[in-house]
């Protein structure tokens, strides 16, 4: 009963592939947000942690945050709301850096503490007795305060093992993140106007923690988490990139050049720059450089700063000096400046931690660095991280399209995004309801797709190859002017056309008194074959396509189908679209087809045309703007591909982990790119026609039915084959496949799998072995 009222009230339930997130606002009036999560307390708790973070940034304010099994809650005090697409908006490789940074602020962390300081004796005894639990807690802060700025203390580094390894998942959490970012994770957020059955626990939990949260974690400790935070957050650069920044790219050429030289990057030490000693003896000749104490070589010109800084200990003067040399001699560390200035290490090491407090210079691992230096090593080494791409096998490519095809929604939402998903593709009217709608959308019917249409957010149109697709009325020119478009037609025709052109959309009785002796329904469906007209049904389109069936049929299924066609809703012009930007254009490729290449856009199907070397045209500014990422990304595919760099993460990880799952679809299903845009696998290649189905394990095509299921051909074992039959016939029962097929006959197999037929649901008829589609 409780899963039936929360399907009710949330229209779905999350899964391994649905994280479902439902704001809501309590009595009080408070915005609260319950992220449902299966995925156990290991993850939901790292996870919610995350969220909190990402929602500090978008509002100034304290939230908190409580976690089960089955989901965490997230509420911010006073009146704010948290945004949508937090989730989304976390990174994979940040979730490590940033979780080690505010664990010790954490409720868990704070009591695995306690645990191992009294494991360890220290929090002290009572007359051989334990301590009272509120004085343990109140020692057990206190300690923790004083010993945070320790970070290699035994028992920091032991409770910080026990609490990222023991009492949480990273590599999970990584995971779920990832595939949030590459899409095989749906998000679904929707908006209640009260929260859901589900939610009540956590809420219970929220009131009880606030009422008896009486240790607050102390104030050090949170500082210290803050500090820890802005530091994770930044990536360290390698130490490649750091002697690269650093690398002298050439050097003077005459003793002109070797002046500016000084003048730009201070003091130069004997033997620092291979040039002739001659140079600086000719510059000391014109009094344009000074030989100094420590045995330094510097501009004339900087004789007063060098004086003030070393026999009048002008700290300004040496703070200038230093900071000259980390910016064009790289790292340096007190002991090294020490001994070039002949300072006390102590007067070098302050100097240097000076530099630091002002924000620039850098200490990494004993040496001090130049902040520009070290930000910019640490943006190349960023580039250079996402430079270091493995080339994956195409069957990676084929099981990244397969996973987007199931989504874990209602069925309304479902039809929906598959439509989005969809629009602007055209395809033949019949695999619209027989391929593309059932394989994405569990238990589909036509009359979703009506309801659907009926909302007004969506049209169909038809071109003049006579191929349907689906746009949104966003898309549509208003400006342009349809008027002449009636000259091209005569007859009833353009007395329909020129009505629906001056009335706008119309019931279909509303036109039946402008003509006699004709049927206005024949006339609207000769005008939508011409692309022409649509209809907020696809009743029309589908009595089109079954026009002859209907000819043959009695006159009884005659004045039925004219009786439905009188509920076709309104009937319009078809309008044109507007022309979209190359910009625009690439965007919802991308949306589609994830890794671009010549051979992944030419096999998509576009209203709008847009050639390969167009689209190159456009390409190439967003790489070096860095809105998309080149690489050698997957065998089959040419050598230039592209990928968005707001997905790169997420689909490269997809790549390199895909799901070991097998999938059921039509040859012709865009989502099955076999013979499109790769290549076939050899001895495992079929014909892309709508009567075969392919089924594809971890990409890899493993067994395929032809000829509407006539013909079986395997490519993998028994145990592979047995297990792909099985979900077949739970995907031909709920009709994701041939769902217009009530029985399915095969007369052609191997003979060693008949076993794995029986097993999967297959009865015997003489030689052939036959399904039958199971009544609900």
């Amino acid at each position: 009963d409780l899963i039936k009222r929360q399907y009710n009230a949330t229209q779905g339930l999350p899964d391994d592939r649905t994280i479902v997130i439902e704001h809501f606002r309590d009595e009080t009036g408070t915005h609260q947000m319950m992220v449902h999560s299966v995925f156990g307390r290991q993850v939901n708790a790292p996870l919610a942690i995350l969220v909190r973070e990402a929602a500090k940034r978008h509002i100034k304010t304290n939230i908190s945050c409580f976690d089960d099994d089955d989901g965490f809650l997230l509420f911010p005090y006073g009146e704010y709301e948290l945004p949508e697409g937090l989730l989304q908006s976390i990174l994979p490789e940040t979730a490590r850096p940033i979780l080690e940074a505010v664990l010790p602020a954490t409720p868990i962390f704070n009591m695995t503490f306690r645990y191992n300081a009294g494991r360890a004796l220290m929090m002290g005894v009572r007359k051989f007795g334990r301590q009272p639990l509120w004085i343990q807690r109140l020692r057990s802060a206190q300690m923790l305060d004083s010993l945070m700025q320790y970070k290699e203390h035994p028992l920091i580094r032991e409770t910080k093992r026990e609490c990222l390894e023991d009492h949480w998942d990273l590599q999970g959490v990584e995971y779920i993140l990832s595939g949030i970012q590459s899409g095989s994770i749906q998000v679904r957020e929707i908006f209640l106007e009260k929260p859901s059955p589900l939610s009540l626990p956590l809420r219970r939990q929220t009131e009880a923690t606030m009422m008896y949260d009486y240790t607050p974690t102390p104030m050090g400790i949170h500082i210290a988490a803050e500090e820890a935070l802005e530091e994770a957050q930044m990536i360290p650069p390698s130490p490649e990139q750091l002697a690269s920044v650093s690398e002298r790219r050439r050097l003077p050429e005459d003793e002109k050049q070797l002046h500016s030289l000084l003048m730009i990057e201070g003091d130069l030490a004997a033997g620092e720059l291979a040039i002739p000693i001659e140079w600086l003896e000719l510059l000391a000749q014109k009094e344009r450089v000074k030989y100094i104490e420590p045995g330094l070589w510097i501009a004339a010109e900087h004789a007063d700063k060098y004086a003030a800084a070393f026999e009048g200990a002008d700290r300004q003067a040496r703070l200038q000096i230093v900071l000259r040399l980390l910016r064009y001699r790289g790292a340096w560390s007190p002991e090294m400046l020490a001994e070039r200035y002949l300072w006390m290490e102590k007067t070098a090491g302050d100097l240097l931690s000076e530099l630091c407090e002002e924000g620039s210079a850098v200490e990494s691992d004993g040496l001090y660095y130049h902040a520009e230096l070290y930000n910019l090593a640490r943006r190349e080494t960023i580039k250079s991280r996402r430079r270091q791409i493995q080339t994956l096998p195409s069957e990676r490519y084929a099981a990244l399209l397969t996973n987007r095809v199931r989504i874990t929604a209602p069925p309304m939402e479902q039809l929906e995004k598959a439509l989005g998903q969809l629009s602007g593709r055209p395809y033949p009217p019949a695999w619209w309801e027989s391929v593309l709608l059932p394989s994405r959308v569990g238990g589909y019917r036509p009359e979703l797709l009506d309801s659907l249409l009926a909302q007004g957010n969506l049209f169909w149109h038809m071109t003049e190859d006579r191929e349907l697709s689906f746009h949104r009325y966003e898309e549509i020119d208003w400006e342009e002017d349809r008027s002449t478009v009636s000259d091209t037609l005569d007859g009833n025709e353009k007395v329909i056309y020129e009505a629906l052109l001056k009335r706008g959309a119309s019931f279909m009785q509303r036109l039946s008194d402008l003509i006699e002796g004709a049927s206005v329904y024949d006339i609207l469906i000769g005008l939508t074959e011409k692309g022409l007209v649509c209809a907020d049904s696809f009743l029309p389109v589908r009595q089109w396509m079954n026009q002859k069936d209907l000819l043959k049929g009695t006159v009884r299924q005659r004045v039925t189908a004219r009786s439905k066609a009188k509920t076709t809703g309104r009937w319009e012009i078809s309008r044109p679209l507007a022309p979209l930007t190359v910009e625009e254009q690439l965007e919802h490729i991308f949306d589609f087809v994830i890794i671009l290449s010549r051979e992944t856009l030419q096999s998509l199907p576009l209203v709008q045309k847009l050639s390969w070397a167009k689209a190159l045209e456009t390409l190439r500014v967003w790489e070096y703007t860095g809105r998309v990422r080149r690489g050698y990304f997957i065998e089959g595919l040419s050598g230039i591909q592209f990928i968005r760099d707001k997905d790169f993460i997420g689909v490269m990880r997809e790549l390199e982990q895909p799901r070991d799952e097998i999938i059921w679809l039509s040859a012709v299903d865009p989502a099955q790119p076999w013979g499109k845009a790769l290549p076939h696998m050899e001895e495992r290649a079929f014909i892309n026609v709508p009567g075969t189905i392919v089924a594809l394990h971890g990409g890899i095509p493993a067994a395929v039915f032809e000829r509407q299921g006539k013909v079986l051909r395997c490519f993998e074992d028994v145990a592979t084959i047995r297990e792909a039959l099985q979900v077949f016939a739970a995907n031909y029962n709920a009709r994701r496949i041939l769902p217009s097929q009530n029985r399915l006959v095969v007369k052609q197999y191997p003979h060693e799998i008949e076993e794995a037929l029986v097993q999967s649901g297959f009865l015997k008829e003489i030689q052939d072995y036959v399904l039958y589609r199971s009544i609900p």
